[in-house]
Order: structure tokens, then sequence, then C-alpha cells
């Protein structure tokens, strides 16, 4: 779980660092890795970002769990 707090974090510094959710295809909504799960967030107008989920890589992206 620290890995997990460490990589958002990473992000806070860097927002740019995750790539476009392939699945979903908007600049805004992005994802970085750590380990085998996919850490998803969302750039805000504001410069901020918002972690929308944390879920395992393992499985396929529920595209209506995201906003």
């Amino acid at each position: 779980m620290d890995g997990i707090f460490a990589k958002v974090e990473q992000l806070l510094s860097f927002p740019q660092l995750g790539r476009m959710v392939p699945e979903l295809g908007r600049p805004t909504v992005r994802e970085v890795f750590y380990r085998q799960y996919r850490i998803i967030y969302q750039l805000m107008p504001d410069g901020q970002l918002t972690v929308i989920m944390v879920q395992s890589g393992r499985f396929p992206l529920d595209e209506s769990r995201v906003a």
C-alpha cells in the first residue's frame, strides 16, 4: 500500500507522468502502474489531480466506473 501512495505523491510533482487511458481516449484521464495495479487519475483544469480508482491490472477496466 505504501508503494501506491508513493506513486501518487510522485504524480503530484509530475502529473503528466502517466499515459492516457487507452480504453477511454480522454487526454485528462491518465494512468500509471505500480506493480500489478493501475492507478487511474484525472487532471483537473486548476492543475490538481483526482485519483479515480486503483484496480488490479489483471482485469479489464469497467468504463462505467470512470466518470
